[in-house]
């Protein structure tokens, strides 16, 4: 009897170890859990969601350890199941607009593979305010693809289509999303349904124009984009039909009010209507009083007759300003933007540098285009990339664009300039700049073709532009169309007589006649006369050589109304840097 108590004793310790070994190895498999939300890089968004303003579709990551392994994760919200995840990452992408406004619970359970649970309980709230209304997300929306923001643009048009999916500015807003994602096709269907109650009016033109441009910008083949970049175009020239019309009803020529003439030119500058401009701002000009918006005027009208290229009034108007302010950093910015279309680089360049340095956006401007000319390029990287910590606008988008050429990075400059044309569709500058960079820095046979195309839709916009007939010239030299070639010079003689690139054009253009030897001679030193830096050629160069040359000189600074009082006015504190310009230098 005692020797089975013994063996009963025995066994029962060996079954009370194993228990406790059984036991040590549960309590090794228990199930860790931890949760954040965190940024859909995906979509652009930079911040992770704050837990008490949740909005939209925030994504909430689980991170679940135990060394008997994970077998799956649920989450669950308000005790209700909403998602199985059986291997990482562990996320949920939460459509808080399928819930109600306010307090809610999220809770995870992550099973490990002995069938033990981790749970986390988070309590949140949402904040989606739909009660805003349709008119509110819907004007968000448009405001954010104006500015390029895609985070701002999913949020309020999925709101707005949320709170009703009949109404036209919802179905507007969602269209625009949905293209701006890349679905343009399915955008202009919804925008072409006429049981939706859409009609053209600006609004829809805008939009409609914003994505052909958008598709257009986004197709690397320079042929196949050009149907979609000229119904973009045509879109954009009809809107800013009824904008201009709408304008000079609102705002009468003979108004006596100078604030609300200024605000008249700024509207006709946005599309490019320079002389209306120019005249709105001599009105204003007459009537004003006080000295600070008298100011503001006169750099406008200064900049507008730059562009006008009657750059002697322009600079009698700067050193106006320069005697009377003379270290006003926007006003040196004026002078500098004079002597650059003197083609006086250095000096334009010694008239900037201290602005610049100061981060004066119109003067950075300046000097970043100079730079390029002068063939400091990586200072002038350096320029835009603080430009872009002041605005990352249309403006700095034409500058990205040519230093993003210049440095070889034909990818992120294809980007400026699909930003640039969509928000500044009938920018006869942008079109241009990147017609000469197909010629300049692509390695394509039909490059001048390409580059051909794109002049003569920006010939269709302004017909006398000086930079497109001289980028048209030039890609004509290089498909040796002879008789185009001299048609094209008769029109930029007209637009602009003494134009080193002119003359160097013409010696292009005889160099098929041997007997003509001196009269091209002659024209090369008329060309080096005028602009030693640029045009210092003793024989007459290869079309892609005289390309990169000409592009440089017939460069528009991107000096706008906008970039003038944000140069006096900057915002309190940096921007990110923007995608498009990276880092490197």
């Amino acid at each position: 009897m005692r020797r089975y108590i013994t063996m009963a004793i025995w066994y029962g310790s060996v079954l009370a170890g194993l228990c406790l070994i059984a036991g040590g190895a549960l309590a090794q498999s228990s199930v860790r859990v931890s949760a954040k939300f965190i940024p859909r890089k995906e979509t652009k968004e930079k911040f992770a969601p704050d837990p008490t303003k949740l909005n939209n579709i925030v994504r909430y990551e689980v991170e679940a350890d135990s060394s008997a392994g994970v077998a799956r994760v649920t989450f669950e919200v308000d005790d209700q199941f909403r998602l199985e995840v059986k291997k990482p990452p562990y996320r949920y992408d939460w459509d808080t607009l399928n819930e109600n406004d306010g307090p809610h619970t999220i809770a995870i359970v992550a099973y490990n593979n002995n069938g033990q649970t981790g749970v986390l309980r988070t309590k949140v709230a949402v904040e989606n305010k739909l009660s805003l209304g349709i008119p509110y997300y819907a004007e968000q929306a448009l405001e954010a693809m104006r500015t390029g923001d895609e985070v701002t643009l999913e949020h309020a048009a999925r709101k707005a289509y949320k709170i009703s999916t009949a109404e036209p500015d919802a179905i507007r807003a969602m269209a625009l999303y949905i293209g701006f994602r890349g679905n343009v096709d399915e955008a202009m269907r919804m925008l072409n349904d006429r049981q939706s109650g859409i009609i053209d009016d600006e609004v829809t033109l805008e939009i409609k124009g914003f994505l052909q441009l958008l598709r257009a910008g986004r197709n690397p083949n320079l042929i196949a984009m050009l149907p979609d970049l000229r119904t973009g175009l045509g879109m954009a020239q009809q809107r800013a039909r009824i904008i201009i019309s709408e304008t000079k009803k609102r705002i009468s020529d003979s108004s006596t009010d100078p604030s609300a003439l200024l605000n008249r030119g700024d509207i006709f500058w946005t599309y490019h209507k320079y002389e209306a401009a120019f005249a709105s701002y001599t009105s204003a000009e007459q009537l004003a009083k006080e000295p600070a918006l008298l100011r503001r005027i006169q750099l406008r009208k200064g900049i507008a007759l730059l562009r006008l290229g009657r750059i002697k009034e322009a600079e009698d108007i700067a050193k106006a300003l320069l005697k009377k302010f003379g270290g006003d950093y926007t006003v040196q910015a004026l002078n500098g933007a004079v002597l650059y279309y003197q083609r006086r680089y250095s000096e334009a360049q010694n008239m900037v540098e201290k602005a610049a340095d100061k981060k004066n956006l119109a003067s950075v401007m300046v000097c970043s285009m100079t730079d390029l000319i002068l063939g400091a390029r990586a200072r002038a990287y350096k320029q835009v990339r603080d430009a872009f910590k002041v605005l990352d606008g249309t403006e700095t988008q034409f500058a990205a664009l040519a230093v993003l050429a210049e440095a070889g990075e034909k990818e992120n400059a294809r980007k400026s300039f699909t930003l640039a044309i969509m928000n500044s569709p009938l920018a006869v500058s942008t079109l241009s700049e990147y017609a000469f960079n197909s010629m300049v820095f692509e390695n394509a046979p039909d490059r001048f073709q390409y580059a051909l195309n794109i002049f003569d839709v920006a010939l269709n916009l302004e017909p006398d532009n000086a930079s497109a007939l001289s980028g048209r010239a030039v890609a004509l030299y290089g498909l040796k169309r002879w008789k185009s070639l001299t048609d094209c010079l008769e029109k930029l003689h007209n637009a602009d007589p003494v134009s080193p690139d002119l003359f160097v054009l013409m010696a292009a253009e005889m160099s098929q006649d041997p007997a003509k030897a001196p009269a091209i001679a002659e024209a090369l030193r008329r060309a080096n006369r005028l602009d030693p830096i640029n045009f210092n050629f003793k024989d007459v160069p290869k079309a892609e050589i005289l390309a990169a040359k000409v592009m440089r000189v017939r460069r528009v600074l991107p000096l706008t109304p906008f970039v003038m009082d944000r140069a006096d006015n900057p915002p309190p504190v940096e921007l990110e840097e923007p995608t498009t310009v990276p880092a490197k230098s």
